[in-house]
């Protein structure tokens, strides 16, 4: 059971038993949360997230519409954006309404059932779950958000109070929740995938977990850059190699050498 008693969503619990009230209506589509099969609107059957709770922030993972806590939503991750509609008041949005979209159902929640879950690194943890989802070493957090998170959730809608459009503004275009000013989803290398998702984020053929840093001090983490002079800094050819620096002892040695008196 997750006792919210001392969590930012101890409001919710009227009946003090620990857990969100059922007559709750997380997502506000007007169906109580135990009516509607998608109580987060993220587009993942409640069925299928359980009560789990994987950030530890209180609030079972059916509930949380940012599961991980990596300010990237449940429903970008899973790769199941909603369309903000449910045209047969039904709870599911239409995006996902086997009634409306077709397809299989077989656990008969409403829902069409989803692909299996993106697991970017493969170890088991689908994307949605995984603090790290491309496995680089660097959480998803540091290589997405914009702004810190502060640790609040005044609404107990599993986001963070910085980026929660319903409590900091901004612009939402995509209907997950999250500010979209707040996250940048960078694609450096122009392959199609993400910098969180990818564990070569420049493609210049040295992991993110190698060029976690700022060789050259501009301010950009290195794994965001792909630069001549960080590769061979890392890998040698470049001017702080052994080479060069033997290449220098020579030179003072014969220096010191011809400057000696007779």
């Amino acid at each position: 059971m997750n006792d919210i008693a001392s969590s930012p969503y101890a409001h919710l619990d009227n009946d003090g038993d620990g857990r969100i009230d059922p007559t709750e209506d997380l997502d506000g589509d007007g169906i109580p949360n135990h009516l509607d099969p998608d109580d987060d609107n993220d587009g993942i059957s409640d069925l299928l997230e359980g009560d789990g709770d994987t950030d530890g922030d209180g609030i079972p993972d059916r509930l949380d519409r940012e599961s991980d806590n990596d300010g990237i939503s449940d429903s970008l991750e899973a790769g199941t954006q909603p369309s903000g509609r449910d045209r047969d008041s039904d709870g599911i949005d239409d995006a996902f309404d086997v009634d409306l979209v077709g397809g299989p159902d077989t656990d008969g929640d409403g829902m069409r059932d989803p692909l299996p879950l993106r697991d970017t690194d493969q170890d088991g943890i689908p994307d949605l779950y995984d603090e790290d989802s491309d496995n680089d070493g660097i959480p998803d957090a540091t290589e997405v958000l914009q702004i810190s998170l502060l640790g609040t959730d005044t609404d107990g809608d599993g986001i963070d109070d910085a980026i929660d459009v319903d409590q900091a503004g901004g612009e939402d275009l995509n209907g997950d929740g999250i500010r979209d000013d707040a996250v940048v989803l960078d694609d450096v290398d122009g392959d199609g995938l993400p910098g969180y998702l990818d564990d070569d984020s420049d493609g210049d053929g040295l992991s993110d977990n190698e060029e976690n840093q700022d060789f050259n001090g501009d301010g950009i983490p290195d794994y965001q850059q792909e630069q001549k002079d960080i590769r061979t800094a890392l890998r040698g050819g470049g001017a702080m190699n052994t080479g060069l620096l033997i290449l220098s002892a020579c030179v003072l040695l014969l220096f010191r050498t011809r400057r000696k008196p007779a």
